[in-house]
């Protein structure tokens, strides 16, 4: 006489929703974008108040990360995981260092990312955020004071206090900044054993070295104008005339407080006989930008997991 099969357990929902987030991608077009959800606010596409290369080079490292975070969390909400979604705001708010520390990725990769969450957990940190991180016209202090990089000074100063595991029992981790823009980060072994010492140290010095090597031109420039183009397409159905022109009419709204070298970095926004802006360029830039989020938001879903 046989026995029978044991019975099975029913796959949790978490267990039924887990592979799910291996596939979420950021979105390529429009039509992806508006899939997330209405239009932020239109003070999320303004950087016309940037007033030099300093503040444009803080801008983008903090604009960029925090973008990956917020579509990381549209991109769990669009698909019903609130719980991941409420739980990434919370490790935020209780600026868990573990979001620092992907569990996937290339050493470069994970050492970029970790500077770059870093960051932006230490402003939000400053700012008592308790919700999405703050725009960065709201916290342009903070990005001064924590920004790992001085411009003009060729000492580039980070240091990093190591804590054995078991002296440090009352607090897993903790942060402090020393007031002379030198990035200092205490952590335990048992928090972040993706990374070393060293590599937090290697990490924000190369990403120095890039920094003070970039001037008003170049590539850079393109990933604020992108991010304009991507925040803007969210919630609009389709790209044409009225969307561009839209756009445009929104542009001129801020123009009158931008900035001398606001209107360097745009300027291909501000041509004379631009009424309009072609599709070929809204569907470029927010390829470019899907392109290099797609890395920084699977890693933060890496520290869900």
């Amino acid at each position: 006489m046989t026995t029978p099969d044991a019975p099975q357990e029913e796959p949790t929902k978490e267990a039924n929703n887990g592979p799910l987030i291996d596939n979420l991608r950021a979105p390529v077009n429009v039509t992806e974008l508006s899939a997330l959800g209405s239009p932020t606010d239109e003070l999320e596409r303004d950087f016309l108040w940037i007033e030099n290369v300093q503040e444009f080079i803080r801008v983008r490292d903090y604009e960029f990360i925090r973008e990956a975070f917020i579509t990381a969390l549209q991109l769990l909400r669009s698909v019903g995981m609130t719980e991941k979604a409420d739980s990434l705001l919370t490790r935020l708010a209780e600026q868990d260092l573990d979001l620092a520390f992907p569990l996937i990725g290339s050493a470069e990769a994970r050492r970029q990312f970790s500077a770059q969450m870093l960051y932006m957990l230490m402003v939000c940190k400053a700012m008592g955020a308790s919700d999405e991180p703050p725009h960065s016209v709201l916290c342009r202090d903070q990005l001064a004071r924590f920004h790992p990089i001085t411009i003009g000074e060729t000492d580039i100063s980070v240091s990093v206090n190591e804590v054995i595991p078991g002296q440090v029992e009352e607090q897993k981790h903790s942060w402090s900044d020393n007031g002379k823009r030198e990035l200092r980060i205490t952590f335990s072994e048992h928090s972040f054993p993706a990374v070393t010492t060293q590599d937090i140290i290697e990490a924000v010095k190369a990403r120095a070295d890039q920094m003070l090597q970039s001037d008003d031109g170049g590539r850079n420039q393109t990933v604020l104008l992108n991010l304009k183009f991507w925040r803007f397409s969210k919630g609009r159905g389709k790209m044409n005339m009225a969307h561009s022109l839209a756009f445009m009419k929104e542009l001129e709204k801020y123009s009158a407080h931008r900035t001398p070298y606001a209107s360097r970095v745009f300027a291909t926004l501000f041509k004379d006989d631009r009424t309009s802006m072609p599709e070929r360029n809204w569907e470029e830039g927010i390829r470019r930008l899907s392109s290099s989020l797609q890395i920084p938001i699977s890693m933060i879903f890496s520290t869900l997991r």
